[in-house]
């Protein structure tokens, strides 16, 4: 599904989360069952830069970021059970 890339994500507010390609899996999948605004986009801008291999810096808006970290502190949650 994902290029084995790790992605660097640049949130609204300047702070950079690097995210390996386990990691980028959980949170897509994540994204795609959340129901805040900007989940989807947000998902879909980490597999396209994903399969593009070449870019790997992601730049979100307010809006994915928020959607961005809601899914990565769930996965983050999960993962420490």
């Amino acid at each position: 599904m994902f290029v084995r890339v790790t992605l660097t994500v640049r949130l609204a507010d300047g702070e950079l989360v690097q995210l390996a390609p386990d990691d980028l899996e959980d949170i897509y999948e994540r994204l795609w069952r959340q129901t805040q605004r900007g989940s989807i986009l947000t998902a879909l801008k980490l597999k396209d830069a994903s399969r593009r291999g070449d870019e790997r810096l992601v730049q979100l808006n307010e809006q994915e970021s928020a959607a961005f970290r809601e899914a990565l502190d769930h996965v983050q949650s999960a993962s420490d059970l």
